[in-house]
């Protein structure tokens, strides 16, 4: 007894044929362990089609037949080729074409999921007309009454027309893995806006959960918060500034990242300012940087800029997120200036995470920081699904990167993809998959540099990222910092900076896809496997 996904048929205008086809590969002898989906939909490809697979099978051990069926009482094709389809009008949808077209879609749509080039067969089926044999289909790959019992010939005929295909046979580690990539279509579409709001209210009672350490802030004038990623830093430093600013006191947050400034910017509207530390000095010394500007400029820009501040842009309270990339002489100069007291004895709350994300090597740490600043640290992650967490401490080699985990949905672990040279192809495909769940805004492609993001514009039309995007977007791992997205796909490598890899790996909230050379494979078993 085949599994069937899904279990039953759906009601609607399926067609009496497929009715027919789900109940025969259901209790059919001789396919147990075999996996049946019905109704899959593939993405767009070629000439901007959908194509729309009638039953994919999946047999153990030897490969996948896409089946399309015609349950038409009547099938004729004239002289030219012409198609008529029972009381279809005139001329019908050559369904040669048709099965190959499918065919040759869901083979695009699965490469990229398993490096091994897997058998996969069209095949046509007619369950009423008696259809004579069709040159233009290899016989092992077609079945009608005309071949006698239709029922009792159909799993044979299934696995010789697989078994002739060219290709190797599908092994029991690329089974499971195309079973599950295919799978969430099913359990995911059956009802997407109820698991959203369940994985939203998951992840917001986490960060609530989070938010404790607020209590142990009051009454700390200086305090360095470190934690890892998707320890809730971010939202700790927002409430921290909005319950200073509705106290009363003068309150700015400032970090490096400029996508995260101008998030931080939303969330804090009109209660006080927030922005990216040179959006703030660019903005309110009005100094355009020239073209192609380099550390040193901008260094020396900071330098300047401390000099101007004037006791007007002072403020009661400094929030400083993501302090490791602010760690560098000339910007800390620019803080002390900004803050009354100063560093060494005004009001401030830094947040950041030296040890785990520390992409831009600074040369000073939070221990050479004045004013003897109260230490506490994050040690729970918030943001990230369990299996998700666990599988970076493993992926990362930094097995105690979290304490434990606050989200309560469970999770299977990320999707990993191995690539050679079809890596542009791999992202399309994982965007169509994703795209079957999610809006396009909540899907965001990392790559390791912006060489490579602009190959990914340019080659998939996809838009470099931005805040309040209504696209998928593509973002590189440094612009990224600090932000985070229901779905992200990741293309990197164990070779990489293993802090980028794991900033990169830590921004999604429900869905982790990740794209690896081929060549990671070995070293990728190895890790997860210890």
């Amino acid at each position: 007894m085949a599994q069937m996904i899904p279990p039953t048929m759906p009601p609607g205008n399926t067609s009496p044929g497929e009715i027919q086809v789900f109940e025969w590969l259901q209790y059919a002898e001789g396919t147990e362990n075999w996996v049946v989906f019905h109704s899959y939909d593939l993405p767009k490809g070629i000439n901007s089609r959908r194509h729309e697979v009638d039953f994919i099978v999946m047999i153990p051990d030897l490969g996948i037949a896409t089946l399309e069926v015609k349950g038409h009482r009547s099938a004729t094709v004239n002289e030219k080729g012409q198609w008529r389809l029972g009381s279809d009008s005139f001329p019908s949808r050559n369904p040669v074409q048709q099965v190959l077209n499918t065919c040759y879609a869901f083979k695009r749509h699965i490469e990229s999921w398993t490096p091994e080039n897997v058998k996969v067969a069209p095949f046509l089926l007619f369950t009423d007309a008696e259809v004579p044999l069709l040159p233009d289909l290899d016989p092992e790959c077609q079945l009608s009454p005309r071949d006698g019992s239709v029922v009792e010939r159909l799993v044979e005929k299934l696995q010789t027309a697989v078994r002739k295909e060219q290709g190797n046979l599908l092994s029991e580690q690329s089974f499971e893995k195309l079973r599950k990539m295919l799978r969430p279509d099913f359990e995911v579409l059956a009802s997407p806006s109820v698991r959203r709001e369940r994985l939203n209210k998951d992840l917001q009672r986490a960060t609530l959960d989070q938010q404790r350490i607020l209590d142990a802030i009051q009454g700390n004038k200086r305090i360095v918060l470190e934690g890892p990623p998707g320890s809730g830093k971010t939202v700790i430093a927002i409430e921290a500034a909005r319950r200073a600013a509705l106290a009363g006191d003068k309150t700015r947050i400032i970090c490096f990242n400029t996508l995260l400034g101008k998030k931080l910017g939303q969330e804090s509207g009109d209660d006080f300012p927030a922005s990216s530390f040179f959006q703030f000095l660019v903005e309110r010394f009005r100094e355009t940087p020239p073209p192609g500007a380099n550390s040193n400029w901008w260094a020396e820009f900071a330098k300047r800029s401390a000099e101007r501040i004037s006791e007007d842009d002072q403020v009661d309270l400094l929030v400083v997120d993501e302090m490791q990339d602010l760690m560098e002489p000339s910007y800390l100069l620019v803080l002390d200036k900004l803050v009354r007291g100063g560093l060494s004895n005004g009001r401030w709350l830094m947040t950041g995470d030296s040890k785990n994300q520390d992409l831009y090597s600074r040369v000073t740490s939070d221990v050479d920081l004045p004013g003897n600043p109260t230490k506490l640290s994050l040690v729970d992650n918030c943001r990230n699904l369990e299996a998700h967490g666990k599988w970076v401490e493993s992926v990362s080699m930094r097995p105690t990167l979290f304490r434990s985990f606050l989200r309560e949905e469970k999770a299977e672990a990320p999707f990993v993809i191995f690539v050679g040279d079809n890596s542009d192809e791999a992202i399309r495909n994982a965007v169509n998959s994703a795209n079957k769940t999610h809006k396009p805004e909540d899907i965001v492609i990392l790559v390791s540099d912006v060489a490579r993001l602009k190959q990914i514009t340019a080659r998939l039309g996809v838009k470099a990222y931005f805040n309040g995007t209504k696209d998928t977007c593509v973002a590189t791992f440094r612009t990224f910092k600090g932000l985070e997205s229901p779905v992200v796909i990741l293309e990197g490598s164990l070779g990489g900076p293993t802090d980028e890899f794991v900033t990169a790996a830590t921004r999604a909230t429900e869905e982790l896809v990740v794209l690896l050379p081929e060549a990671d494979q070995t070293e990728f078993i190895r890790r997860i496997s210890e």
